[in-house]
């Protein structure tokens, strides 16, 4: 792996396709309804561990959006236990839309809905840049607050890149974006799938560097593996149908829940910091 590589890539670890879920599957909680989150084989559940790490992760996340289960391979989440983070190269994560996370949303809704959704998403594309850099700041403002301290971090060129998974309970798209550090620029990837597991609707993510189209083809396979898996292990709603959905901010909350990847380069400042202090 290319040292800015190693710097700059917190990773969660590599879901193969057709991997097995994890025997005990995490419990979020969504709307008062708890939901079964197998993690991909081999990996344990990274959030809830380091307070410091997900004061981090949760400063990038927009108000829209709640941050409900991550997961990193098992020597990250020691890291954790430990008080530290470690660099990597992927990771996944899981969101719901706040204002949505009560409302029921069953198989045959999503089903009358998907093309909406889709034609939201594609009507959102000429402000992905826009929205990824409100994102940034939000997130860099958030952090000064928090921690006094100055974030050299940037983002440019964000794109949608397609759907690659559209389907009666699934709608899933892929998007790219620049990360710009004082180490140089990174490519990034993230797939997203938004679907209703067990009538609440989420949204899953998997992210990767950019370097080729294999790690493209990677990010969408593991998200809809990781989607596939948690549904098979929840219950489904079949019945009913979408009413007072606002599609336009189930869409927005979906792909700007995606810039979550990009609080990569704040796990490396922030152990620049404690390196600097220590010193």
């Amino acid at each position: 792996m290319k040292p800015l590589r190693r710097r700059w890539f917190l990773v969660f670890g590599l879901l193969i396709a057709g991997a097995v879920p994890a025997a005990e599957p995490a419990q979020v909680e969504v709307g008062g309804r708890s939901l079964q989150i197998p993690a991909p084989e081999g990996f344990e559940r990274a959030d809830r561990v380091l307070p410091k790490y997900d004061e981090v992760c949760e400063a990038m996340l927009p108000p829209s959006n709640r941050r409900l289960a991550a997961f990193a391979l098992p020597e990250f989440v020691d890291k954790l236990r430990a008080g530290e983070m470690e660099d990597t190269d992927r990771h996944f994560a899981l969101q719901s839309t706040k204002q949505f996370e009560e409302q029921e949303i069953s198989d045959r809704a999503f089903r009358g809905a998907r093309e909406e959704l889709k034609r939201e998403l594609q009507a959102l594309r000429a402000k992905l840049d826009e929205e990824a850099q409100k994102l940034i700041a939000s997130g860099k403002a958030t952090l000064a607050r928090q921690q006094g301290v100055e974030l050299d971090l940037a983002v440019s060129d964000t794109a949608m890149l397609g759907f690659f998974e559209e389907t009666d309970t699934a709608l899933g798209f892929t998007l790219a974006m620049n990360v710009q550090t004082p180490q140089g620029r990174e490519r990034q990837v993230c797939a997203a799938v938004v679907a209703p597991l067990h009538g609440r609707l989420v949204n899953f993510y998997a992210y990767s560097s950019y370097a080729s189209e294999a790690d493209r083809q990677w990010a969408e396979t593991a998200a809809r593996v990781w989607k596939d898996a948690a549904m098979a292990a929840n219950p489904r709603v079949a019945g009913s149908v979408l009413e007072g959905f606002d599609l336009a901010s189930v869409v927005r909350s979906a792909v700007i829940g995606g810039g979550v990847g990009l609080m990569i380069g704040l796990v490396q400042w922030l152990r620049k910091r404690r390196g600097q202090s220590a010193a």
